[in-house]
């Protein structure tokens, strides 16, 4: 009898931390995910797909798919779970739907009972507004050099360098029972849950040093009446004109209800299957030891491995980088004891290592569960080799002149800064040349604005020509261009320069035969270590000089 109950106890365990894992890899998922049988009916639904919606979780179930996300009496024909029913197998669809209002990549996968009847679907959905709203802004970037624009979460607030809420949005009643005036004032660590305090408020802390985006950090406060509340933090640095930190800017959204849920386990074990075939992201489960226990269809995909080869191996000793690998280490013991390491909820950008040893970008979810007394994390790992493209070309749109490739007026602010701080500390001297294309306008006028452009880069080649690679050259403007000389030697620089471009534009009128000539009008300023001028300061001086030889030549 003894012995039964103690297998009854044992078993009891065993479902109660399966259905926490799996629960944690549904509700954690950021993307909305349904189950739908085969009339069309929602049988299940996660907390993602209700926050997208704005309504209560049980109030999804029954409903019909079509109407939730298409708005359609019937199911049109593209309908993903229509089709997945119909052909019997997985199908994917980019829609945009007006009910969650953006647009959505959604995968449809059938589930098969043991007899191999279809009993429903699943549907995963993942919200790639973002993702369209980036490729627009990249289009308009190239051409406006426009800045893409964020989403505002709940609870907004800043708090500055040390952590003091500085500003806090009302919401903040709703969700810790604290008025706006109340928060002012603490500390953002001021209301963790006690036990976690420290370790929250040391990684926090890390990011801050590091000036890094702040992206689904997960923790415990306690609300005004006691209760505990779990919020997902995320933020960005505020700094000044000198890149100093100032503060954070940012929002919490309260996730206690994802993180209490509960499912049952004959429910979580058909729908991990169903996640580990769909899901677009790689989805990697490791114990307390950091061996790999699952390892899903998206990351053989993904890292190049097959289950056979990574299943009982050491996730560290595959995938992650020397150092993250000794780092991972050095925390082992930690998480063997509590099930909590710095890294856990939060959203990491990373470098990983495929099977061939490359290496790429990645943006990693950790959450954590327990099963039979022991702590196993799971990581959700999603390649942003292409979103770090469109990042990086963003970049260089926003510093470099889109007719002459060369840097324009705000690139050229940001690199003379830093030589000029170079320069003062140093105490070396470089110089400022201002250069202006003369009769612009009249090319423009006689021989169209084709060639205007073509003067405007002939003469942007002909800079490039004439100067060193160190030194700093930009289109300002219309005809303008500035150059900064970087430790100019020569005490008769103006001279050398002078005759150097003069005769480079000289040899550009002969050979490329153009049926107007070239001409620039200059001037120069110098920095002198000794009385050290502002960047806008030797660019004004310069200015200044320009237009005196320009009008002595009129």
């Amino acid at each position: 009898m003894k012995e039964r109950e103690h297998l009854n106890e044992k078993r009891i365990k065993e479902i109660s931390g399966a259905q926490n894992g799996w629960q944690q890899i549904f509700d954690a998922m950021p993307d909305i995910m349904a189950e739908i049988d085969p009339d069309f009916n929602i049988v299940k639904a996660n907390k993602a797909l209700a926050d997208k919606l704005g309504v209560d979780r049980e109030s999804l179930i029954g409903k019909k798919c079509h109407e939730v996300f298409h708005n359609a009496s019937e199911p049109p024909s593209y309908c993903p779970h229509h089709l997945s029913i119909s052909t019997g197998k997985q199908q994917f669809n980019e829609l945009f739907e007006k009910n969650l209002n953006g647009y959505y990549l959604f995968s449809s996968t059938p589930i098969y009972d043991g007899k191999g009847v279809c009993t429903g679907t699943v549907e995963i959905g993942r919200d790639i507004t973002a993702r369209k709203r980036m490729e627009e802004e990249l289009h308009k970037s190239e051409r406006r050099f426009s800045d893409i624009s964020e989403n505002a979460l709940e609870w907004v607030w800043e708090v500055d360098a040390g952590g003091k809420y500085t500003y806090s949005s009302p919401v903040v009643e709703k969700i810790l029972g604290y008025s706006p005036s109340e928060i002012l004032g603490k500390h953002f660590y001021d209301l963790f849950y006690q036990a976690d305090r420290e370790d929250l408020k040391k990684a926090a802390f890390e990011a801050f040093a590091a000036k890094q985006p702040i992206r689904e950090f997960i923790n415990r406060n306690i609300h005004k009446n006691g209760k505990t509340v779990w919020l997902s933090t995320s933020g960005i640095p505020i700094l000044d004109n000198n890149g100093d930190l100032m503060g954070y800017r940012g929002s919490d959204s309260d996730i206690t209800e994802r993180i209490a849920s509960e499912m049952d386990i004959r429910e979580q074990e058909a729908m991990a299957t169903a996640i580990s075939s769909s899901s677009l992201d790689a989805i990697i489960v490791i114990n307390g030891k950091g061996i790999i226990t699952f390892f899903n269809k998206s990351a053989e995909k993904m890292f190049g491995f097959t289950q056979g080869e990574v299943i009982g191996k050491e996730l560290h000793r595959l995938l992650v980088s020397r150092e993250a690998m000794q780092q991972y280490f050095l925390q082992l013991p930690e998480f063997e004891k509590t099930g909590w390491c710095k890294v856990v909820g939060r959203t990491l950008d990373l470098n990983a290592t495929k099977k061939d040893g490359s290496r790429f970008p990645i943006e990693l979810s950790i959450s954590v569960f327990k099963k039979n007394d022991s702590w196993y994390s799971v990581g959700s790992v999603r390649d942003i080799t292409e979103r770090k493209k469109i990042e990086e070309k963003l970049h260089k749109t926003s510093v470099t002149d889109e007719l002459t490739g060369l840097l324009n007026r705000r690139g050229f602010i940001a690199l003379a800064e830093k030589q000029h701080a170079i320069a003062k500390r140093t105490k070396r001297v470089f110089s400022m040349l201002y250069i202006d294309l003369n009769d612009l306008k009249s090319i423009n006028d006689q021989y169209g604005h084709k060639s205007g452009d073509m003067a405007i880069v002939d003469i942007a080649a002909i800079l490039q020509k004439t100067f060193r690679s160190s030194d700093i050259i930009s289109r300002t403007g219309g005809d303008e261009f500035i150059v900064l000389i970087v430790e100019a030697r020569s005490r008769d620089i103006e001279r050398t320069i002078t005759e150097n471009i003069q005769r480079n534009i000289n040899n550009h009128n002969t050979r490329a035969k153009r049926p107007y000539e070239l001409s620039i009008s200059m001037g120069f300023s110098h920095f002198d270590p000794a009385h050290p001028a502002s960047i806008n300061v030797l660019i004004s001086q310069a200015d200044k000089q320009m237009y005196r030889e320009k009008k002595s030549k009129h």
